[in-house]
């Protein structure tokens, strides 16, 4: 094999070599930022897990109260009060 042609052998192998690693680092790169992505969305997933258990909760509680109760707990927690009634803050 003559220089030229080893020559041409040996650029021709560093720029796949050099084309390889440029791809290879931008699926690299794009692995990472998925592997980050999933880990906040596995997060938020979590965080919505556990708030719906306590709304869940809280809707089990509610159903099961008599409705005197219930209405009490609203009527407090909006300020309302039934004609007759004296409204007072402690």
């Amino acid at each position: 094999m003559n220089l030229k042609a080893y020559l041409i052998s040996l650029v021709f192998i560093l720029s796949f070599v050099a084309f390889s690693v440029s791809v290879s680092n931008k699926g690299l790169r794009d692995l990472l930022q998925l592997r980050s992505q999933m880990s906040k969305t596995e997060t938020h997933i979590h965080e919505l897990e556990v708030s719906n258990r306590e709304l869940r909760r809280k809707t089990d509680l509610l159903k099961s109260k008599s409705t005197d109760i219930l209405e009490d707990q609203i009527r407090s927690s909006l300020g309302l009060v039934k004609p007759g009634e004296l409204l007072y803050y402690e």
